[in-house]
């Protein structure tokens, strides 16, 4: 698919203060000489404007180079289109103003006088433009890069923060980029494809639990220990906000992952609910990559799902979050064979993983049925690096006592989005 590219003619005048004037010494048949060579010359992209006003006929000729200069939108756009729908051309707008940034930061201009007209011409070279998509593709390959090493090292907030970065380049970039991403055993090419799932991901994976033995009343306010993990290893850098009962809050979660949380008005009950809005986006930040920005004012925020919903019961329960209604169903049932008839089927349909524990990387999250070859033994959940019985919603502090010579049966719930 190609698209001719039109460039706004209100474009940023401060990406050509690079330009490069005639020598006001050079004669008119000296500057239209030079100036009918480019023309001829394929190596070079080009524009003309007159206008009597010389500022508007330097606009004229830019947007005219611009017209001459086609880029294959490909799968890129194509994706926007079907995401995007009656917004796609506002996204193309962003693609647009990015693309016309590369390819105009390095023009160079000769202008002359036609009569009471100003004349200008303006051109650049068709390899400088390719220069500026590469260095493009470089920039966004660096963010991700830095996002996995944040990753690594448990500053879940930044690594979020970046990859959103290197998601909102990657919409405005024409063709695929190969990447791989650590511990992966593929290239990828869908660049905004991937960084889409790695944040959703990320978000998904990421555990938050509540300390319920030491909830404590300070005063009238209610202190709720936290404690953030990622693939079962403490977080060391996270912002989220909370309803305070008085204000929205937004917290810092230091190094080591736990911190707790003031709530200055809470139910009676013993039991309540607690959201947490995990911030990925840190748009004050984004003037630190000024393509980012510039691109972000097109495409407007894009939102993922960033919302963690914590059961507090302070009645002495553990904290186990409610079953979907698959898991229910599956809670009914106590007879292995007819288990393994319902699990095959639930499989099918794409609703639920079945496998071991290594089979789920991480385990956060994820059911266990115990069994052996005639009868179901327990429902438990795995939340936390802890054993929980969905029934008596208890702890079980030995899993191989409880169940000794029994099989596990691990399965992650895909029913529903979940938190």
């Amino acid at each position: 698919m190609s698209v001719r590219i039109c460039v706004p003619l209100g474009l940023a005048t401060a990406l050509f203060l690079g330009a490069v004037t005639a020598s006001l010494g050079a004669s008119k048949k000296e500057v239209l000489q030079k100036i009918e060579k480019i023309k001829n010359t394929p190596t070079y992209y080009w524009g003309e404007g007159q206008d009597k006003d010389a500022s508007k006929a330097r606009e004229q000729a830019k947007g005219h180079l611009a017209n001459q200069i086609q880029v294959s939108i490909q799968s890129t756009f194509e994706g926007v289109q079907e995401e995007q729908g009656d917004r796609v051309s506002e996204s193309a707008k962003a693609i647009i103003r990015s693309f016309s940034s590369v390819v105009l930061s390095g023009l160079q201009e000769y202008q002359y006088e036609a009569g009471k007209e100003h004349v200008v011409f303006v051109y650049v070279d068709r390899e400088d433009v390719q220069k500026g998509f590469e260095l493009r593709k470089s920039k966004i390959k660096a963010l991700v890069r830095e996002g996995e090493r944040l990753e690594r090292d448990g500053r879940i907030g930044p690594s979020l923060r970046t990859y959103y970065w290197a998601y909102l380049l990657s919409r405005t970039y024409p063709e695929p980029i190969p990447y791989r991403f650590e511990g992966e055993d593929r290239t990828i090419t869908d660049m905004p494809s991937a960084l889409s799932n790695r944040i959703q991901s990320v978000l998904r994976d990421l555990v938050v639990t509540v300390d319920i033995g030491h909830i404590y009343e300070d005063g009238s306010v209610l202190m709720i220990p936290l404690h953030f993990a990622y693939h079962e290893e403490p977080i060391n850098d996270l912002s989220f906000g909370y309803y305070s009962g008085s204000a929205m809050e937004y917290v810092k979660v230091p190094p080591g992952g736990s911190i707790e949380i003031p709530l200055f008005s809470f139910p009676s009950d013993s039991s309540f609910t607690l959201a947490l809005n995990i911030e990925y986006r840190y748009a004050s930040a984004m003037s630190q990559v000024p393509e980012v920005a510039e691109v972000d004012q097109f495409l407007g925020t894009i939102r993922f799902s960033n919302r963690k919903t914590l059961q507090i019961d302070r009645s002495g329960g553990e904290i186990v979050p409610p079953p979907s209604p698959l898991i229910e169903s599956l809670m009914t049932l106590t007879r292995t064979q007819e288990l393994l008839e319902r699990l095959s089927r639930y499989q099918a349909s794409g609703e639920l993983a079945v496998g071991r524990k290594d089979d789920f990387r991480p385990p956060e999250g994820c059911y266990v049925i115990v069994v052996d070859e005639q009868k179901v033994f327990g429902y438990l959940r795995f939340e936390g690096g802890l054993f929980y019985d969905l029934r008596s919603k208890k702890r079980v502090l030995s899993l191989s006592e409880k169940f000794s010579g029994k099989t596990q049966i691990w399965i992650r719930d895909l029913s529903t989005s979940g938190d």
